[in-house]
C-alpha cells in the first residue's frame, strides 16, 4: 500500500495535466499503431494525434516521483515458516495458489496478497500487489491493462508472463496509463512479455528490478525497457543475463519517453534483430530500433526521448538490426555505455554511434578488446541529416568492420566522430569514412552549413582500408566548391 498508492496517484496527476483521458487505452494503442517501421503508409489516426499533441504537457516531474518512491530499503527479516497461513478469501478463489499469510482489499488499489515462503501461481488481472518471501512463483499477468500493479518477491526461480491468447499489451512491468513494478530480489528469473512489458511503459511508469541470478528476458515490441511518454526502466544487479527481442526494446525512447536499461554485471548476451523486416526492404537484414535508441515520429511531428543501456562489467555481446546500440533518430537521444570487459556488437545500417534528423548518438567503450560490426551504411561514428554521433573506445585492440559512411563519418549538415585512444586497431571500410564526409546537399541553400566526419586513434600500430596511413594528419575537404559538397573531414592518428 506504502508503496503502490501514492506512485498511481502521482502517475494519474500527471496525465490528468496533460488532459489524458481516464481509458488512456485507445490513445496507447493509437501511439503504437504510429509506430515508425510498423505503421508502414497508414497515416496517423485522428487518436494517435491527439496523443502526440498532449504527451509534451504531461508532468514529468511527478513521473520522476514516482520513480524515486520505490527507491526504498525495505526491511524484511525472520522465519517466514512461522507465520500461520490464512485460508484464501472467497473473492480470490482460482486467483491464487499455495499457502497465503495474509490478503486484504485496499479501495484505491485492489487485493494486497502476502504469500507464502512455498511456491504460489498468482493471477494478476485480480491481484493488484503480491509480497512473496520465497518459492519458485508464477505470476501471470494480464493480456490487456487492468489497472496499476506491483510484485515484490524476495527468492526463489520465478516466471512472469503474459497469460491468455490475442496481442494484448501492458504486462509483466508494463504500464499503459499507470504504475507497474516488479522487484524479484533473488534467482534464475523468466520474463516474458509480447507488447509493453519487463520495464515498459506508454503514459505512464514501467519498472523492473532482478537482483541476483542469471535471468532470462523475452520481449516483442515496446519491451525490456521502453517508453512512450512515460518513464520505462530495467535493472539487473547480478548474474549473466540473456535479453531477447523485436523492436522498440532494450532501452528504446519513443515520443517524449525516458528508457533505461542498467545490468551491474555478468557475461550478457543482448539480441535483437531476425523477426522485424528491414526499414529498406533489404533481404537477410532486420529492422530493430533497439540497445539504446532514442525515435521520434517524424509522422506526427513528435519528438523523440532519451534512451541510454549501461552495462557495468562483463564480457558483453550485443546483437541487433538497424537503427540501435547508441542511436538517435528524429529529435532524440541514445547512448550506449559499456564500462567494462571485452565486447562484440554487431549492427546493420544506422548502428553503434550513429544519428539522423536533428538527433544525438553515442557508443562509449572504456575497456577490453572490442568487435565491431556494422553493414550497409551510416555507423561507428556516422550521423546523417543535422544529426551528430560518436564512438569512444578508451582502451584494448579493437577490430571495426563497416561499410559507407562509417567510422568518423558524416553527411547533410552533420558531424560524426570515431575516437580510438589506445591499443592497436584494425579499421575496414568503404567509400567516403574513416575521417570523411559525404554529400551536404539538403539544407545547404537555406543554411550554408557544411559537414564534418572525423576519425582519431591516440596508439598503434594501427591498420586502414582506405588508403590512410597509420602516424598520418590528414584534413580533406574542398573549400571552393560552392554547392555544399565540400565535405570536410578530419584523419588524425597517433
Amino acid at each position: 500500500d506504502f508503496l503502490l498508492n501514492p506512485t498511481n496517484l502521482w502517475v494519474r496527476q500527471a496525465l490528468d495535466a496533460a488532459g489524458v483521458p481516464p481509458d488512456p487505452v485507445p490513445w496507447g494503442r493509437a501511439l503504437l499503431d504510429a509506430t515508425p517501421t510498423t505503421a508502414g503508409a497508414r497515416a496517423p489516426s485522428a487518436a494517435a494525434r491527439q496523443a502526440a499533441a498532449a504527451i509534451p504537457a504531461i508532468a514529468r516531474g511527478l513521473l520522476v516521483r514516482a520513480v524515486a518512491h520505490f527507491d526504498e530499503e525495505l526491511a524484511f527479516t525472520g522465519d517466514w515458516t512461522a507465520f500461520p497461513p490464512e485460508e484464501l478469501p472467497p473473492e480470490l478463489a482460482g486467483a491464487v495458489e499455495g499457502t497465503v499469510l495474509s490478503a486484504q482489499p485496499v479501495p484505491e488499489l485492489g487485493w494486497l496478497v502476502v504469500g507464502g515462503p512455498g511456491p504460489n501461481r498468482y493471477d494478476m488481472s485480480r491481484v493488484a500487489a503480491v509480497f512473496d518471501p520465497g518459492g519458485d512463483d508464477r505470476y501471470e499477468w494480464p493480456s490487456d491493462p487492468s489497472g496499476s500493479r506491483l510484485v515484490v518477491d524476495v527468492a526463489g526461480d520465478d516466471a512472469h508472463v503474459t497469460a491468455g491468447a490475442g496481442a494484448g499489451i501492458a504486462r509483466p512491468a508494463g504500464a499503459l496509463g499507470g504504475v507497474c513494478v516488479i522487484d524479484d530480489r533473488a534467482g534464475n528469473d523468466r520474463y516474458a512479455c509480447a507488447r509493453i512489458g519487463l520495464g515498459a511503459a506508454t503514459l505512464g511508469v514501467g519498472l523492473l528490478v532482478g537482483g541476483a541470478g542469471n535471468d532470462t528476458y523475452e520481449g516483442g515490441t515496446w519491451t525490456v525497457a521502453s517508453a512512450i511518454g512515460g518513464i520505462g526502466a530495467v535493472m539487473d544487479l547480478a548474474g549473466d543475463d540473456s535479453y531477447a527481442s523485436d523492436l522498440h526494446s532494450q532501452s528504446c525512447a519513443g515520443p517524449l519517453g525516458t528508457a533505461l536499461l542498467v545490468d551491474c554485471s555478468g557475461n550478457d548476451r543482448y539480441r535483437a534483430d531476425g523477426r522485424a523486416p528491414s526499414a529498406y526492404g533489404l533481404a537477410a537484414v532486420s529492422a530493430s530500433f533497439t540497445q539504446a535508441c532514442g525515435i521520434g515520429f517524424r509522422s506526427l511531428g513528435a519528438p523523440g526521448g532519451v534512451a541510454t543501456l549501461v552495462d557495468l562489467s562483463g564480457d558483453d555481446r550485443y546483437e541487433g538490426g538497424e537503427f540501435g546500440q547508441g542511436c538517435g533518430y528524429f529529435l532524440s537521444l541514445g547512448t550506449l555505455h559499456d564500462r567494462a570487459g571485452s565486447d562484440l556488437y554487431r549492427g546493420s545500417r544506422y548502428a553503434q554511434g550513429t544519428a539522423a534528423h536533428p538527433a544525438i548518438g553515442a557508443l562509449l567503450d572504456d575497456s577490453g578488446d572490442g568487435s565491431y560490426w556494422s553493414m550497409t551504411a551510416a555507423a561507428q561514428g556516422a550521423a546523417w541529416d543535422l544529426a551528430a554521433a560518436v564512438l569512444v573506445d578508451r582502451a584494448g585492440d579493437d577490430t571495426y568492420r563497416a561499410d559507407g559512411l562509417s567510422q568518423g563519418a558524416a553527411a547533410q549538415q552533420a558531424v560524426g566522430m570515431l575516437v580510438d585512444l589506445a591499443g592497436s586497431d584494425t579499421y575496414r571500410a568503404t567509400g567516403r569514412s574513416q575521417g570523411e564526409a559525404d554529400d551536404n546537399r539538403y539544407h545547404w541553400d537555406s543554411g550554408q552549413c557544411t559537414c564534418l566526419g572525423i576519425l582519431v586513434d591516440r596508439a598503434g600500430p594501427n591498420r586502414f582500408s582506405t588508403g590512410k596511413r597509420d602516424g598520418e594528419r590528414r584534413i580533406t575537404g574542398e573549400p571552393g566548391r560552392d554547392n555544399g559538397n565540400s565535405r570536410w573531414g578530419g584523419f588524425v592518428t597517433r
